[in-house]
């Protein structure tokens, strides 16, 4: 049964989100940043997205990872994930099933990375809710607000997710500032100069003095500030009991009943459900045009990690005597590769740098040379070795001068011996990592 286009854009995003939960580092992902400065509205944003009262405190940074899942029915649940122990790998769940439990929860699954503080990934399922990933990253505070250094830091953290070519940043400015002077927006530019890859997202347009609402229009027309994907506007209400028919339609009669917004609104470029609707347009396509090299990527990682199942070999017995054969054949088989290493039979030695040392050494010598036709001159006229005491302090010279190639040569075969031990260990113990360290030692 083939999927519909809605249930197509699903199972792109479910994929995408396990790849980002797994950490893939190496693979540039697919998926939408949101970032703007204090004060932006940007909070005000994701919980009108989403339904859900986020914590609000002064100075208080974190990212979200909130992924918003559109249901049938009137049922609504969360579920919250979250680290239990600092740098763990590994993560919790608690579910919640009441708006009010909310708060509660995020701040119970709060884990703390020093500066950048908690990270929160929030699952919401609901019939109000778009199908949606989005990564809203911490705001950018002013200077007045916060230490220099820290700035830089948090800074310097946005950057490094929405350098990714393969993200969509969505950028957050309040209509009443002067929008082009926003941090938000310089930063977005800084990682995407053709602005190709950034949507701008206007709001409080209803704090905007009247003169200024026609410069706001012209932005949101793309005539100020031009980005490739344009710009939105959006006007928040009360969203603390979830996505209310009632301020969606407050929103749109905003828009509707003024003189100047209303084409924006007409042409699709106001209010949340158009965002909604276009931030899933957006993310589809960008994933879309990511599918060959995802399909690569796991088709490559599916190799090595049947490669590495075949070098691990079979699953070790059971039975307590199928065990005791298991380690017995182990230990058989690397002691006759030691045995086969003594004779040669396994060596490959393509380097020949120690016996080059050692013949250049003797060969090229010129105190060996001397001694050498000082030998044979003694040899000629003392033949049958009668004068024993020339013969001895000549032969003494020449091993004195031998004495340092022989201990490199000496350093150098102990080296290789153990190089060579050590591959056999690894060969034979693989997997096994306590018959591994009791074999090197």
């Amino acid at each position: 049964m083939e999927l519909s286009p809605i249930d197509k854009v699903r199972s792109c995003i479910d994929i995408v989100d396990l790849l980002h939960s797994l950490g893939r580092q190496d693979l540039a992902l697919p998926a939408i940043a949101v970032i703007g400065d204090q004060s932006s509205g940007k909070s005000s944003v994701l919980e009108a997205l989403s339904g859900v009262a986020l914590p609000r405190a002064k100075g208080e940074n974190y990212t979200l990872h909130l992924k918003m899942n559109k249901t049938k029915g009137s049922r609504w649940y969360a579920i919250l994930k979250y680290r239990p122990v600092r740098y763990s790998n590994t993560y919790e769940e608690i579910r919640i099933d009441h708006l009010k439990d909310m708060a509660e929860k995020i701040n119970k699954g709060k884990s703390y990375y020093g500066l950048l503080q908690p990270q929160i990934f929030l699952e919401i399922y609901s019939p109000h809710v778009p199908d949606l990933t989005l990564i809203a990253l911490p705001s950018i505070p002013s200077v007045a607000n916060e230490r220099p250094q820290t700035i830089e830091k948090i800074k310097q953290y946005i950057k490094k997710i929405i350098t990714n070519p393969e993200c969509i940043i969505l950028v957050v400015v309040p209509c009443n500032v002067n929008i082009a002077s926003t941090e938000a927006l310089k930063m977005a530019k800084e990682v995407d100069p053709g602005r190709a890859r950034t949507l701008g997202l206007l709001t409080k347009p209803d704090l905007v003095d009247q003169v200024k609402e026609k410069d706001i229009v012209d932005i949101v027309q793309n005539k100020v500030i031009k980005l490739k994907k344009g710009f939105m506007m959006v006007r928040c209400y009360d969203q603390t009991n979830n996505v209310s028919m009632d301020s969606t339609e407050k929103e749109q009669n905003f828009f509707k009943d003024h003189a100047l917004f209303k084409p924006l609104y007409d042409g699709g470029f106001a209010t949340f459900p158009k965002l909604a609707e276009r931030l899933n347009k957006e993310l589809a396509q960008q994933m879309e045009k990511c599918l060959p090299q995802l399909k690569e990527y796991v088709k490559n990682e599916l190799l090595q990690a049947s490669a590495l199942l075949r070098k691990l070999g079979n699953t070790p017995p059971s039975d307590e005597a199928d065990k005791r054969t298991f380690l017995t054949d182990k230990l058989t088989t690397f002691t006759q590769d030691i045995m086969r290493l003594t004779t040669g039979e396994l060596l490959d030695i393509t380097d020949q740098t120690v016996f080059s040392v050692w013949r250049q050494t003797v060969t090229e010598s010129d105190e060996l040379c001397q001694c050498k036709l000082e030998l044979e001159n003694t040899l000629d006229e003392q033949c049958g070795f009668s004068n024993s005491e020339t013969l001895d302090h000549v032969i003494k010279n020449q091993i004195k001068l031998l004495e340092e190639p022989a201990v490199f040569s000496l350093n150098k075969f102990t080296g290789f011996v153990k190089a060579e031990l050590l591959k056999l260990t690894n060969k034979h113990f693989f997997g096994f990592s306590e018959l591994r360290s009791k074999a090197e030692v």
